[in-house]
């Protein structure tokens, strides 16, 4: 027990490391679902825009 906290104690640097790249890869995923979102929001706003300019 003692040896494996020893070792992972030798290698935090590179534990953050990952961490941290796997959090930043995350956020960088979920950024772009928001784009893709906001991009269909925008559409359909202006779909239906141009949907009440039509009928009036």
């Amino acid at each position: 027990m003692r040896s494996l906290l020893s070792f992972l104690l030798s290698q935090a640097d590179t534990i953050c490391i990952v961490l941290l790249s796997i959090a930043l890869v995350s956020m960088s995923i979920t950024q772009d679902q928001l784009k893709k979102e906001v991009n269909e929001l925008k559409d359909q706003i202006a779909q239906y825009d141009q949907h009440t300019q039509n009928t009036m």
